[in-house]
């Protein structure tokens, strides 16, 4: 639900690559650079801080922008993913509004 409401939201300005797991958002990766990655912590195969990883230890995606986009509160998991340095953080809680709006500023 929460990809559909994002490519509905963004589709209008950007152009959107939604992946459904960690495993797919790589092999997108492999043919697409984004200006952004809005990487959820919780996914399928892998979770976001692995992913993460992955992009910043290969030469060719490790300068990639990468913001998490998260409702996870565990703290153990917040700290895993702070220590991978994404561009920043964004809370699922924020709404579509809110999301969108945290999108955008960041290509301001």
């Amino acid at each position: 639900v929460m990809i559909r409401t994002l490519r509905e939201g963004l589709s209008t300005s950007y152009k959107v690559l939604p992946a459904n797991s960690g495993a797919n958002a790589l092999k997108i990766l492999s043919r697409a650079k984004p200006d952004l990655i809005l990487l959820d912590y919780e996914m399928p195969e892998m979770n976001g801080a692995e992913v993460l990883r992955q992009i910043r230890a290969n030469p060719k995606l490790m300068h990639l922008a990468v913001v998490f986009l998260t409702g996870t509160e565990d703290k153990n998991n917040v700290r895993e993913a702070e220590s991978l340095h994404p561009e920043g953080f964004l809370l699922k809680t924020m709404g579509k509004a809110g999301l969108l709006m945290g999108i955008a500023a960041f290509f301001d």
